[in-house]
């Protein structure tokens, strides 16, 4: 897999075609043909591309994608080209200023494998966030978001880059699930792998009413449980639920 179509700001695809009389390559418009070139041909990403112009090439292959993805894309695209409302718009204004945001996305492989639970590697290609916070935690002040809560229309406007990085590691039971690399390569990303792992995420929960669903109880269990004095410590839950995973 070494042909390479590339995914161009506006929502187009373009590939370098052969032409044998010319004895040259020239550049032709494929956004119309992503079930021809999903699968076999790596996909690039011109510098700039945003979450709006990948999802407005899956809108131009709807038919295609409904074949082989979930039954929400129909809402999903709706959402994402619709404007921002004004209390989004002024929760994301909020969330800058704060320092909490997303300020751009990623696709990357993942690899899981702990041999002494099983011998099977697992990859798959994740979708997320990347962003500054403020959280105490985290030391680089640098972090990954999750976006499967996230309202679509709130990303289109975010820059998309590939991590083409592919790494194996081990993660054993008996070592307390300390992660140790053992090997490191590039794996290159499908346009299938692009486009089906921002819908998968976006998609998450379901359509936007029922992602906004879950949502809203998720904040009313938070804001139940607060600053409740029965509340179990992290530091002291985790130790437990090693200890749990080791017995």
């Amino acid at each position: 897999m070494h042909e390479i179509v590339k995914v161009k700001k506006g929502g187009t695809l373009e590939y370098k075609k052969w032409d044998a009389e010319k004895g040259s390559s020239e550049l032709v418009d494929v956004t119309d043909k992503l079930d021809y070139f999903a699968i076999h041909y790596v996909c690039n990403l011109e510098d700039g591309v945003t979450i709006g112009d990948i999802l407005k090439v899956v809108e131009k292959n709807k038919g295609f994608l409904k074949k082989i993805s979930n039954s929400y894309l129909d809402e999903l695209l709706a959402e994402a080209f619709s404007p921002l409302s004004d209390k989004q718009a002024e929760r994301m204004s909020a969330d800058r200023a704060a320092g909490d945001y997303v300020s751009n996305c990623v696709i990357k492989h993942i690899c899981d494998y702990t041999p002494d639970i099983s011998e099977d590697i697992e990859t798959y290609v994740c979708f997320g966030g990347e962003g500054p916070t403020t959280d105490e935690y985290c030391e680089s002040g640098w972090t990954n978001w999750a976006l499967s809560c996230t309202p679509a229309n709130e990303l289109v406007d975010l820059p998309i880059k590939l991590d083409t990085k592919f790494e194996i590691g081990t993660s054993l039971k008996k070592d307390g699930y300390k992660y140790e690399k053992i090997f490191e390569a590039k794996k290159q990303f499908t346009l299938l792998d692009v486009f089906n792992a921002i819908v998968w995420e976006l998609t998450w929960h379901g359509t936007p009413e029922m992602r906004d669903e879950f949502v809203e109880e998720m904040n009313e269990r938070v804001s139940e449980v607060g600053n409740n004095d029965g509340a179990i410590p992290w530091e002291e839950f985790k130790k437990e639920f090693l200890k749990d995973k080791e017995e």
